[in-house]
């Protein structure tokens, strides 16, 4: 499409809204072509008549306005206080006074338009340079940039934990930490060495996992280190593109000593000497601690925006194979079982509270299992024959086959080595619902 037909398409839009705004308006200074002609003729006729024969609309039209001759037309006019001549124009002409002004201007805004017409032009309306700006369409077009907050972007921080002052494991001399800054979320790698390329191919796996964020940091500030480690990540994708982040306190990230203490302590727990096995249990526990600040969420929480879960959280019949556990079959026990509290207007048991079942319900758990156990071959035996026993076997179910199950945990405050901790006196190790973890010393499994 040429510029021209483009223009015109243009003037054809601004006309036809420019005449419905007219239409919709009962007094207005802008004018039609013939309004305009009609007021130019009033005033010459006005004009030729003695003052005495003049009518009292005639009078005001001769005060009111002048007739100058440009170009060989004839225009109305006005001379105000500052002596300025300033022409009336109409609807007609309107569209290219407006459109060589805004080209000028570089697309202005319509403030900015209107105070370089009005010394020139009388009767031009903002109404009428935004009726103009909004039928442009380079102007609707173009984005205006929005105020820009960089808490808005993601942003991680890398540091590097030097563990060779503990034990050198499988080669392994130091602890990568990927943290964000926003959730505190954090992932923990091991390290053979702690170089760029080392560190890169660490990130672009996590990368794989999280996707990879705005802005990089190193933990004291490092930013050439970040650099190179920017190169090495464009090895795997040239196009990737993050910002060097900027040197700034981090509050609430644990120390080097504390996140090493952590280790040894779960090293015993876990009975190896080996930390970099355990730091997926280092992992989960930091993020699955809810913060000193905030107190009301989990890193974990903060990110994923749910709560962890931890496998199947409640205490299983002692007669509960290990082969057993296929979804098929724990779908039937707790459809024939765990369901029932519901007729009987009992809590329900859910698969995820993290508790621990009381050593009677265990019991009672395991005598319904062993009915469904027998219920289950029987049925796969003779389809039949359970159909019509199905009603006999219902009735030798226990009613109170499921209980409440009451969460174990302490709110302690301090080591939790005192018969004031309900997890110390239970010979039940504190976990991630308890408290924060660093003020704890009932982690590691005490003997006897």
């Amino acid at each position: 499409m040429t510029n021209n037909s483009a223009k015109q398409i243009h003037r054809d839009h601004f006309d036809q809204e420019l005449k419905i705004l007219l239409e919709q308006k009962t007094k207005s200074n802008l004018f039609t072509k013939e309004h305009h002609d009609n007021l130019i003729r009033d005033y010459i006729v006005a004009n030729k008549k003695p003052m005495k024969l003049r009518t009292l609309h005639e009078n005001r039209l001769l005060n009111t306005y002048d007739i100058i001759r440009l170009d060989g037309t004839k225009r109305l006019i006005k001379h105000d206080s500052q002596d300025r001549t300033r022409i009336f124009v109409h609807s007609a002409e309107l569209f290219p006074i407006l459109d060589k002004a805004h080209h000028e201007l570089n697309h202005a805004g319509v403030r900015k338009i209107f105070d370089h017409l009005r010394t020139k032009y009388l009767n031009i309306t903002m109404e009428s340079i935004t009726l103009y700006n909004r039928t442009c369409d380079f102007c609707n077009t173009k984005k205006q940039l929005k105020e820009m907050n960089t808490k808005q972007f993601s942003k991680w921080m890398i540091r590097i934990i030097d563990m060779n002052s503990i034990k050198i494991d499988n080669d392994y001399r130091y602890i990568l930490q990927y943290h964000d800054i926003r959730t505190k979320f954090s992932i923990f790698k091991p390290l053979k060495m702690n170089t760029a390329e080392q560190i890169a191919r660490k990130l672009w796996k996590i990368f794989g996992c999280f996707g990879a964020p705005q802005i990089l940091a190193y933990y004291d500030g490092r930013q050439e280190f970040v650099e190179n480690v920017k190169e090495k990540l464009k090895e795997f994708n040239d196009d990737l593109k993050i910002i060097t982040g900027k040197k700034e306190p981090i509050t609430n990230i644990e120390s080097e000593n504390e996140i090493k203490k952590l280790l040894i302590s779960l090293c015993k727990n876990q009975k190896t000497d080996s930390w970099s096995k355990v730091i997926p249990e280092l992992q989960f526990l930091m993020n699955t601690t809810v913060d000193d600040i905030d107190g009301s969420m989990t890193p974990f929480e903060h990110f994923f925006g749910y709560e962890p879960n931890f496998g199947l959280e409640f205490t299983l019949p002692e007669n509960f194979k290990p082969e057993d556990l296929v979804e098929e079959k724990l779908e039937k026990f707790c459809q024939k079982y765990l369901n029932q509290s519901k007729s009987n207007k009992t809590t329900a048991t859910t698969l995820n509270d993290s508790a621990i079942l009381s050593d009677s319900s265990s019991a009672r758990s395991t005598s319904s299992y062993d009915s469904y156990k027998e219920s289950d071959n029987d049925s796969d035996d003779d389809d039949k024959s359970a159909n019509e026993n199905d009603d006999d076997r219902q009735q030798t179910i226990p009613k109170t086959t499921t209980t409440t199950i009451s969460s174990v945990f302490c709110t302690c405050k301090t080591g939790c080595q005192t018969k004031k901790c309900k997890c110390f006196v239970s010979n039940t190790l504190c976990n991630q619902f308890c408290h924060q973890y660093r003020t704890c010393l009932n982690l590691v499994k005490k003997d006897g």
